[in-house]
């Protein structure tokens, strides 16, 4: 390269090393310079930007044009291939190679589709064949154009040829009954860039049919696969249930299992297709679990409140009572109420569902010695909530502005409601305790709603232990910080059902996080997977 040229691209930059110079070519008349570079990449705009500007300095007297492109590729061949079967290690019969249009391929090179390019020139590929097509000629009636995709799993390239009708059909026929048998095309043919599909394509002239390569499982031992997705999990597979059945009980499986992301559609069809094939069906899902909850003993002690505000604003609206109920054993040992003296007046819709007048605050104390109590009574314990969220946000929120802190982990009976009780129209206090005959007077006053909340929180304890926990979900401050990101987290968890009841369970599971929970993916709670495995 001229001396000169290695200068101004060392000013360009290290990125310029590796340019060389193909030609440089000189008009006097136009004042004109062309230099064309070879590099292995293409620069950036401000690569690029940068070289002009350079040479434009130095050759000022003529306008400068800098032309940089990437070396042609060599075309990438192998050298004379062995049959596909042969590298498998099993034995060929030349006469199994089925000859479906031109002439029979003996000596060749394989092309990797991946390197195909517009100056291949004449190339042999091998490789499966997906579709094929015949699209018909209005000048020429007699003849149609045969167009069919081939992959080799690197690329997939489409292979053209202009036929006779009855040529094309033939070819048509053989090419259908390979795709269904899993067979495999070898086929020569020119690589051009087709000005109709604006795409590489292959003049296709010889085109051999090849027995499939089918992989077999040879251990002693069998498997049996627990994670297949298929046709059913969006875009995750591309099996079909009845394909993957089929060929795990041709491999001498004795179990097959379905876990598709967040749906049981393939169940009835991987059901037939086990029967069909004397094979195990293990039903399953793959569940993009949300983290909710914790896990807490069910033998401590709680403490059931309930607020009433001036509004659901937490940072606008005011606490105007507080009641509550301490649980130890299952029973009730204790209890909290007071009216706090908010300082404004109790707007008349509050006045009207809670019957709280401005006239019974008079005298009440200050939402500071107010919560100071309350935390003293709900020290050490874990607090329990209807909608805990609003009722803890709340004495979060005030308490905070005075030093008082409710840190403790809390349950949400709305929470336990939405995972026990199935069937409810909706899950209201109110409705949950004629569900379960309780007892609720007074609704809409703190002390009696807290009263009610703990009767239904004991009922809740004893269905849980009777589906063999010794546990229940709470929410810590890690789970809320957690939740309240923008991007809620999901983590993927293998579920399999193991007797009709752990079926119904998946099925019950699957509706909530599609009916309930769904956000982008049809979340599952952890807190409600808890409560239904075994």
């Amino acid at each position: 390269m001229n001396p000169e040229f290695t200068n101004i691209l060392m000013q360009a930059g290290e990125w310029a090393s590796s340019l060389s110079l193909q030609q440089a070519s000189l008009n006097k008349e136009a004042g004109r310079l062309d230099i064309h570079l070879l590099a292995p990449f293409l620069p950036s705009y401000e690569q690029q930007q940068t070289l002009d500007e350079l040479f434009q300095n130095r050759f000022s007297s003529f306008e400068t044009c800098v032309h940089i492109s990437r070396p042609p590729r060599e075309q990438a061949q192998r050298p004379l291939q062995k049959d596909k079967r042969e590298q498998a290690g099993k034995p060929v019969n030349k006469q199994e190679d089925k000859l479906i249009l031109g002439k029979r391929i003996a000596q060749y090179q394989l092309t990797a589709m991946q390197d195909l390019r517009e100056d291949s020139g004449r190339v042999t590929i091998e490789g499966h064949p997906l579709e094929i097509e015949l699209r018909a000629l209005s000048k020429s009636p007699d003849r149609v154009i045969c167009i069919l995709a081939v992959t080799d799993y690197s690329n997939t390239v489409q292979c053209k040829a202009f036929l006779d009708k009855k040529e094309a059909n033939v070819l048509q026929k053989h090419i259908e009954a390979a795709v269904k048998e899993g067979a495999c095309v070898r086929l020569r043919g020119d690589c051009e860039y087709d000005k109709f599909s604006h795409d590489l394509v292959i003049r296709m002239e010889d085109v051999l049919l090849l027995p499939g390569v089918v992989r077999q499982d040879n251990s002693e031992q069998k498997r049996v696969e627990l994670h297949l997705h298929t046709t059913m999990s969006a875009m995750d597979a591309l099996t079909s249930v009845t394909d993957a059945v089929k060929r795990a009980a041709k491999w001498g499986h004795s179990a097959v299992a379905i876990t598709d992301h967040g749906v049981a559609q393939a169940f009835p069809e991987a059901a037939r297709a086990g029967i069909k094939n004397n094979i195990k069906i293990l039903f399953g899902v793959e569940a993009y679990l949300k983290h909710d909850a914790e896990f807490i003993p069910m033998d401590g002690n709680f403490v059931v409140f309930d607020l009433e505000t001036t509004g659901l604003k937490t940072e606008q609206s005011h606490i105007i009572e507080i009641g509550a109920v301490k649980l130890s054993g299952g029973k009730i040992i204790d209890r909290f109420s007071t009216f706090v003296d908010a300082g404004v007046p109790v707007p008349q819709n509050i006045f009207e569902l809670t019957g709280i007048s401005d006239d019974m605050l008079q005298g009440a104390p200050h939402v500071r010695e107010a919560l100071r109590c309350f935390a003293e009574f709900a020290k050490d314990n874990v607090l329990v909530a209807h909608n805990a969220a609003f009722d803890v946000g709340f004495i979060r929120v005030h308490g905070g502005r005075y030093g008082i802190s409710f840190d403790q982990p809390y349950v949400d009976t709305l929470m336990l409601s939405r995972n026990l009780l199935f069937g409810m129209q909706n899950h209201k206090l109110g409705t949950i305790c004629e569900y379960l005959n309780i007892t609720l007077e007074n609704h809409h006053r703190a002390v009696d709603d807290a009263q009610a909340t703990a009767e239904a929180f004991l009922k809740f304890l004893e269905r849980i232990r009777a589906l063999g926990k010794d546990k229940l979900p709470a929410i810590t401050k890690e789970i809320e910080r957690e939740n309240q990101e923008k991007r809620t987290k999901r983590y993927h968890a293998v579920l399999l059902a193991k007797t009709q009841a752990g079926l119904k369970n998946l099925y019950r599971l699957i509706s909530h996080s599609h009916l309930d929970y769904f956000h982008k993916k049809p979340l599952m709670p952890k807190s409600l997977l808890y409560l239904h495995r075994d």
